[in-house]
């Protein structure tokens, strides 16, 4: 058990950082069954102290049977939670047996021993501590003092029938949505609403019935909730956006990725027994939380990231009706383009009500929050039904870029994220994707692409080889649609997707290229629109080439006057493939441009204005 570190409970209890991953052995542990789901308790040591924890199964982590006893575990989603009777409990979402461990062969002491000696030594019980007591603070504070007769009068007669009733004292119960985990039941919140959803209606096998879902926001963070038929109905008409309300007595479950961009690891679920309460005082309960990208880092991201983005209005296009190919329900759909001071320029797709209900002119500031990454020729934004569009919101980061574009934003150029055609070529050229470009033998040593998410890098390389055996597939000939179709017995093309058949099919690059600089070579795959930069013609021009090469080498002479030893500016992203049990990096072009000589010069004389030689 050399993986154990012992100590770190004690120093973690105390510093209240939670390292990444921690490793526990499980001396102890018992499945039992509750109200609320079944748990697994657990008895966690670190080799010297002892903890009490709690794992209850999720989705993320469904499987309990391998968790025996005197197990190491490698415990990546944790908090640690401590109770008003003094015991800390190490809460375990996401874990994995790393080792079938031995029967400890000492006792350990467990850490609330210890800190019932030194409770002011226990960072998580003296956050917990002074919560309760801002809290009984607030209570005091919103109580009506003793005042005069003659003052109380005066007051009702000037005060508005609306305003008569006394402000409602603050709960002492009272939690920080950060606090919330399902391990605490007699808790309070106060939230603002800050999305509300439409009424639905769902059906299934089981049955059909209604649901609603809203997004509570305090200082620490976001929680979903969520409300099912007869709830639902109670609390709709209650719940209005931007107020804010009292809530407590909803149960609690693992948040659902699929259905929410927030980050909080729960979500809250109405029940009979939930209370809500409309909240007059909204002090301190800030009205919306953003965590903003900038527009330069879109291109980098994963495809289906959530984020929010600041920007300027660069150009608004007008709505548009779409019809939906797989249900043939019609979307309005709207594209507006936002910079900001990176000099990116990114496409975001307004749909429905956003898409109608959008009027602001272009030179406003406008933060979209809740915009998904996405990659139909070229990375852009798509906002999710929940999403929240502010104009010229009152926040630092507004007023900073709205000063930069009227100062000398207005006048500057852009790279547009969304393309790889000639307006994103022109970044591979630029001075900064010069300074930044990797060699091929640094993206070799740093092993880029073995990491969990693809890495992304700018190069400049000579292609010396083109496979031509394999370059192209049949594809759909619906637009926007690029999957590969499947020839019938009666001459037809068919696409799985589309549910349609065409006489042929539009064919499509898949082209694989040997690319050489100074360091090493590797190997990389272009897909269309890279490779008919590349190539020059389109996948079926080069398919004629070959049917002609049988003749006259025309493929041959094609490939060593037009693409062989020719150098270009590349962005690539590398990202991990297993083959045959083997990790290895595949290196994709997601944009290339010939080598502009005049920029590659005036990068050189900077780079020797440097030196100051």
């Amino acid at each position: 058990m050399d993986k154990l570190n012992p100590g770190i409970l004690m120093d973690v209890c105390k510093s209240g950082n939670l390292p990444a991953e921690i490793f526990l052995q499980a001396h102890q542990s018992k499945s039992i069954s509750e109200s609320h789901g079944e748990r697994l308790r657990l008895m966690l040591n670190d080799g010297k102290y002892m903890i009490n924890g709690v794992f209850k199964p999720n989705e993320q982590q469904p499987a309990i049977d391998k968790f025996k006893r005197y197990c190491v575990l490698k415990i990546t989603q944790y908090e640690i939670t401590p109770t008003q009777a003094g015991k800390n409990f190490l809460v375990v979402d996401r874990a994995e047996v790393v080792e079938q461990g031995q029967k400890p062969q000492k006792q350990f002491e467990n850490v609330d021993n210890y800190f019932r000696q030194h409770p002011e030594e226990n960072f998580f019980m003296k956050k917990h501590m002074k919560h309760l007591e801002n809290a009984g603070q607030r209570s005091k504070s919103a109580s009506p003092g003793v005042v005069s007769s003659t003052s109380v009068k005066s007051e009702a007669k000037n005060a508005a029938p609306s305003s008569s009733r006394p402000k409602k004292a603050e709960p002492d119960n009272l939690y920080s949505i950060d606090q919330l985990s399902p391990y605490q039941n007699n808790w309070t919140i106060k939230a603002r609403v800050s999305y509300k959803s439409d009424m639905r209606t769902w059906s299934n096998q089981r049955g059909e019935g209604k649901l609603f879902n809203v997004n509570f926001l305090d200082e620490t963070g976001e929680i979903r909730a969520t409300g099912f038929n007869a709830v639902a109905e109670k609390f709709y008409d209650l719940l209005k956006e931007n107020k804010v309300y009292y809530v407590s007595k909803c149960s609690m479950q693992m948040a659902k990725p699929q259905y929410s961009n927030l980050k909080h690891q729960y979500e809250l679920q109405f029940d009979r027994d939930t209370v809500i309460e409309e909240c007059n005082d909204d002090a301190g309960v800030p009205k919306l939380h953003f965590d903003f990208v900038k527009l330069d880092q879109v291109q980098n991201l994963d495809n289906g990231t959530v984020i929010d983005v600041l920007g300027i209005l660069k150009e608004v296009h007008d709505k548009q009706e779409i019809v939906s190919r797989s249900t043939g329900k019609p979307f309005d759909r709207r594209e507006v383009e936002i910079v900001d001071d990176t000099h990116f320029a990114v496409t975001v797709a307004l749909w429905n009500k956003h898409a109608r209900e959008f009027n602001l002119s272009t030179g406003t500031v406008v933060a979209f929050k809740g915009a998904r990454v996405q990659d139909y020729g070229g990375k852009s934004l798509s906002l999710i039904p929940s999403a929240t569009i502010v104009a010229n919101p009152d926040i630092p980061e507004a007023y900073k870029l709205k000063g930069w574009f009227d100062s000398k934003g207005s006048n500057d150029s852009f790279t547009a994220v969304r393309g790889q055609g000639a307006t994103a070529n022109v970044s591979l050229n630029s001075k900064e994707s010069i300074e930044s470009r990797k060699t091929i033998k640094q993206v070799q040593s740093e092993k880029l692409g073995f990491s969990e998410k693809p890495d992304y890098f700018s190069l400049k390389a000579t292609v010396t080889f083109v496979k031509t055996d394999n370059f192209s597939y049949p594809a759909c000939q619906t637009e926007g649609c690029n999957r590969k179709v499947i020839e019938q017995a009666d001459g037809t093309w068919r696409c799985e997707k589309c549910n349609k058949s065409f006489p042929q099919p539009k064919h499509r690059y898949i082209l694989t290229v040997s690319v050489v600089d100074q360091t090493g070579q590797l190997w990389m795959t272009l897909f269309d629109d890279q490779a008919r930069v590349l190539v020059g013609l389109s996948a079926e021009e080069l398919l004629k080439l070959k049917e002609e090469s049988e003749v006259d080498n025309s493929l041959k002479n094609y490939v060593n006057e037009h693409i062989a030893f020719n150098e270009y500016s590349f962005r690539v992203r590398a990202r991990l493939d297993s083959y045959n049990g083997i990790d290895r990096a595949r290196f994709n072009a997601v944009g290339l441009a010939p080598v502009d000589y005049s920029t590659e010069a005036d990068a050189l004389v900077d780079e020797f204005d440097k030196l100051n030689l």
